[in-house]
């Protein structure tokens, strides 16, 4: 009788360890688990803004460019309203990196500041008018905003996350850019 109570008390003991153990190892993983989904969300609201962003400038650089090429219309006054165009998009990506702050690291707000100050420039569209210019600019733009998004899966881990879906379906994280010309 006296086992009996001994190895119900033993397992008792065990149990509340155990108990204890799971709770103490637990009992941040929903915040941490709140952090990431925020993270998530944030990365793909500047995802969006910046191809939003970058898609505004290529589309007023081609724009400008064909308007020039064909002399058609008043040129300056849809250089104006092309730039302010171009002044919105970039307002707006300042904005919602401005809004992002609070949920991501110095790392990737460096790198999205860089971006920023790459894909600020004044007289864009007179900057841009030869081919092989807007081509460089175009290929410097994606080769920063592909850097970004390798950051953002880096900071949240998806190479750690991703290798039982990578093996199962035996491929690789494609970066592929995003952004793309809207000509």
């Amino acid at each position: 009788m006296i086992y009996l109570n001994l190895s119900s008390l033993l397992l008792a003991v065990i149990a509340l360890a155990v108990s204890i153990a799971t709770y103490l190892l637990s009992r941040k993983l929903p915040n941490e688990n709140k952090i990431f989904e925020e993270k998530i969300n944030t990365y793909h609201v500047l995802i969006k803004a910046i191809n939003d962003t970058v898609g505004v400038i290529f589309s007023a650089i081609n724009e400008y460019d064909s308007l020039k090429a064909e002399r058609r219309g008043d040129i300056d006054e849809r250089a104006d309203e092309l730039n302010d165009d171009i002044d919105d998009a970039f307002n707006s990506l300042e904005d919602t990196i401005a809004e992002s702050t609070l949920v991501l690291p110095d790392t990737i707000l460096d790198l999205l500041y860089l971006f920023l100050d790459m894909i600020n420039k004044d007289e864009y569209l007179d900057n841009y008018r030869k081919p092989s210019r807007f081509e460089k600019f175009k290929a410097e733009v994606n080769e920063a905003f592909d850097g970004l998004v390798v950051a953002m899966q880096e900071d949240l881990g998806f190479e750690k996350l991703d290798s039982g879906l990578k093996h199962r379906t035996g491929g690789k994280r494609s970066t592929k850019s995003l952004i793309e010309d809207e000509a």
